[in-house]
């Protein structure tokens, strides 16, 4: 966990098995829906599209409960995603629930996205893919994907952050974003 003058940023390692980010990898792979988005460099799915995968229906449920026990906020799934990076893949840097508009941040397409969790599903550093950190420069913090790891944070322009390019190898990661409870 890091912590700030602002709000914490959530790091639990070994969230899942990496025998379960196996299955979740295949699953993935194997995943031939009409819904699927590929890329030139990227490949994406939404997760619920996979049903039939048990672990990975399991794994969004157990970060729904994570983050809402972390954050105190009653929380509910917004969108879970399944995402495959591949050579040349980056993010820029950006706030996932705000955009910059002539030098004010403000709400962007999805504003009800108010956490976003990333579980990854393999291990950069050389291991599995280079490349594809998450960095959060506003907390001076690089975190390098390891399989099963769980990286959560707020939505906001205080948590901006990017990936740098993705230079060997392939980087999967379930990205979810959460949104408040409807009570």
């Amino acid at each position: 966990m890091i912590m700030t003058d602002l709000k914490p940023i959530m790091i639990e390692s070994n969230f899942i098995y990496d025998s379960d980010c196996d299955e979740i990898i295949k699953a993935f792979q194997n995943y031939q829906g009409s819904d699927i988005r590929r890329f030139p460099q990227r490949t994406e799915a939404p997760a619920y599209s996979i049903p039939e995968c048990n672990v990975l229906q399991r794994t969004i449920v157990a970060v729904r409960y994570a983050v809402s026990d972390y954050s105190g906020l009653k929380l509910d799934i917004e969108f879970p995603l399944l995402s495959e990076m591949r050579e040349g893949d980056s993010h820029a840097l950006h706030a996932d629930a705000e955009k910059l508009v002539d030098g004010q941040w403000v709400p962007n397409h999805t504003p009800e996205r108010i956490w976003t969790a990333l579980v990854y599903l393999n291990t950069g550093d050389g291991v599995d893919f280079d490349g594809g950190e998450i960095i959060f420069p506003e907390f001076d913090c690089t975190i390098v994907p390891k399989a099963g790891l769980l990286v959560a944070s707020p939505t906001t322009h205080e948590y901006i952050h990017e990936v740098p390019i993705v230079t060997n190898g392939v980087r999967y990661a379930l990205p979810i974003w959460l949104k408040r409870l409807a009570e």
